[in-house]
Parts: C-alpha cells; sequence; structure tokens
C-alpha cells in the first residue's frame, strides 16, 4: 500500500489500525479500486493514505495527490458536518 503520513498525531494512532481494515473490508465490498482517505485534526491533516489503482487498464496507482470527481457527494459531507455542529466552508 502507498502510505503517506503527514503531522501524525499520537491521538490518532490507536485508530489507524481499525481505519485501515475499515477501507481494505469496503474496498473489497464495494469492488472499489482505488481510494484516498484523509483524517483532518484540529485544521490539520493527521493522517494521509492512498490505497489501489486510479486506472485498472494502465496499472496506474493512487497517490496522496491523485484528484477525484466526486460530483454531488459534497452535498452529503456539508450536511455530516453541519450535524456535528462544524462550519461548513464551501
Amino acid at each position: 500500500m502507498a502510505a503517506q503520513s503527514v503531522a501524525r498525531s499520537d491521538s490518532i494512532a490507536a485508530f489507524i489500525p481499525a481505519l485501515e481494515l475499515l477501507v481494505t473490508e469496503a474496498m473489497d465490498e464495494w469492488k472499489v479500486p482505488g481510494l484516498a482517505v484523509a483524517v483532518v485534526q484540529n485544521g490539520e491533516v493527521a493522517l494521509a493514505r492512498a490505497r489501489g489503482l486510479r486506472d485498472v487498464e494502465a496499472g496506474l496507482k493512487v497517490t496522496t495527490d491523485t484528484q477525484f470527481l466526486i460530483g454531488s457527494v459534497t452535498k452529503s459531507f456539508t450536511s455530516t458536518a453541519s450535524r456535528w455542529g462544524e462550519t461548513v466552508r464551501t
């Protein structure tokens, strides 16, 4: 797995194995060829990970710099953040 950690915090260290397992299981179940995951803590990237392929036919790997087209999914992100009482910037 391609991995990059940015400003890794001790407070998320215990969370990482469970997150890795969740990502692996979700990728298998949903047949996701590649993805990137970030954990933001206190306004800073605490963890960034990339897994799988961004182009299966060409065998190109996902990196933490890969840009994904996410369409209207941002609406659910905004809704979730607002439920947690966070300030939402769009």
